[in-house]
């Protein structure tokens, strides 16, 4: 089968807001704090010049720089191909900054026709120090959907990390950007990388041994090659970046354009050709399908923000449409806060169109949890979803569907969508995420924060950018 074309590059041309939305009340909460920054109505933005402080000189964690880096983009919106390396430089450094690569969805073995779900991530970290890099961290997981049996690793890479990519001068179409992450002394080892001439990546991890301290872990090697088809790239919210967790604290300098602290710059691809070469210790995997990939980048790592608890998901739909949502659970409380402005539904519609939602908009309401033996932790596996296209119903796959992490778990696993009731019939295939983790975790946290940072505007951080609103409606 030939597939669909690549999309222009113009990558998020297509975005749209929902239909007879005015713009003034489709621009609440954050989001309209967001377009006062960007037009100059706070005044949370850096003076040009300014001092670098003592409390700057004080924190100063190595740079994360080199080939196949971007250091340079800053806070801008976006600048692609370069966007989709990995970032550092003086923006995204130190113990905020983490910056995710993943995919997740459904293939089918090319020598049985049996089917199966895939899980896979490449998350950086903050800083180590004996490292001299972040903290890379690869996450797994798998559905065997016949067998309903699941599959999951969580594990920290120390071998050296040899990045290689394209310069600013290289025309768009010839960038590359490439990481490797040589073998350690338990056999791990792991590459991602990324093309634009065909819009491609692979990921490629080795992990032949267990993870120390955690449990149910299992060794695995992974080659998945992958492709964007059409719609191509797009962004999961209308103004370019999302809030990390619950809470909007701007005399802070939280959730603020000026600085990023708190927030993710996020783009997706939510159609992907890939084949993936897969071995675990009793399968040898052929797959092939579709995946859909998210990256997200920031100073997400923000101390208060509760960014760790939270249910993301999305769905492809029998219809052609492809739906996606976040929302976040109160820390004290446990329940959804669907009226906080980080609270999100968007559908793609099959022309690439894009219609998004916030706050209110959408509540998830858990009809029947499942509760971990190993962690404790109970996940809303069985819900029910009111958006504004209507009433669904989500069902998992296989409830036992936890990573365990080094600071709690993740439900992360294969779902069903469905209309009319809780067994009503089935209209998509879904991928859920419940995150339900403390905020501490020993990965990356060798180098302590910095107040000034979050607490001054522009303290330890270079003058701003022009911070360009995404604005096309």
């Amino acid at each position: 089968m030939t597939p669909p074309d690549f999309q222009p590059r113009d990558t998020f041309a297509a975005m749209d807001r929902p239909a007879g939305t005015a713009r003034r009340s489709f621009l609440s909460g954050a989001a309209a704090t967001v377009a006062a920054l960007a037009a100059g109505r706070a005044s949370a933005k850096p003076r040009p010049g300014a001092a670098a402080t003592a409390a700057q000189n004080a924190f100063d964690p190595a740079t994360f720089t080199g080939p196949g880096i971007e250091s340079e983009t800053g806070n801008a919106i976006y600048n692609f191909p370069r966007d989709h390396a990995m970032h550092g430089g003086p923006w995204y450094r130190g113990a905020e900054y983490q910056e995710t690569h993943y995919f997740t969805g459904f293939f089918n073995d090319k020598r049985t026709g049996k089917p199966y779900s895939v899980f896979f991530c490449w998350a950086a970290y903050g800083w180590d120090a004996k490292l001299g890099r972040p903290v890379w961290v690869s996450l797994f997981s798998m559905t065997d959907i016949e067998r309903k049996k699941f599959r999951q690793a969580v594990h920290p890479m120390s071998g050296k990390l040899a990045t290689s990519g394209s310069g600013p001068d290289v025309a768009a179409k010839a960038f590359t950007a490439q990481y490797v992450l040589g073998q350690d002394g338990g056999g791990n080892e792991g590459l991602f990388s990324y093309q634009s001439k065909d819009e491609s990546f692979r990921w490629m991890a080795n992990v032949p041994k267990p993870t120390d301290g955690l449990k149910n872990q299992t060794p695995y090697a992974i080659d998945c090659r992958a492709r964007v088809v059409k719609p191509g790239f797009r962004c999961p919210v209308p103004y370019g970046f999302t809030q990390e967790g619950l809470g909007t604290d701007v005399a802070n300098n939280l959730a603020n354009p000026f600085t990023g602290a708190a927030l993710s710059w996020y783009v997706i691809a939510p159609c992907m050709e890939a084949e993936i070469k897969l071995k675990l210790d009793d399968m040898d995997l052929d797959l092939t399908g579709q995946v859909y990939y998210e990256h997200q980048w920031g100073r997400i790592r923000i101390p208060g923000m509760e960014q760790a608890r939270y249910t993301w998901g999305w769905a492809r739909m029998d219809n052609g449409d492809i739906l996606n949502w976040r929302t976040y659970r109160d820390a004290k409380t446990g329940k959804y806060v669907p009226s906080d402005p980080a609270n999100r539904f968007n559908v793609i519609r099959p022309d690439g169109t894009v219609q998004y939602w916030m706050g209110s908009a959408f509540v998830y309401e858990p009809l029947k949890w499942w509760k971990s033996p190993e962690t404790g932790v109970d996940y809303p596996v069985y819900a029910k979803m009111n958006t504004p296209l209507g009433v669904f119903y989500t069902d998992p796959v296989v409830e036992v569907a936890e990573a365990q992490l080094f600071n709690g778990g993740m439900w992360e696993g294969a779902a069903r969508l469905r209309k009319d009731s809780a067994t009503g019939p089935v209209v998509g295939r879904s991928f859920c995420e419940f995150m339900w983790a403390p905020f501490d975790s020993p990965l990356g946290k060798d180098i302590p924060y910095d107040p000034a940072i979050t607490a001054s505007p522009g303290a330890g951080l270079p003058e701003a950018r022009d911070f360009r609103a995404f604005t096309k409606w």
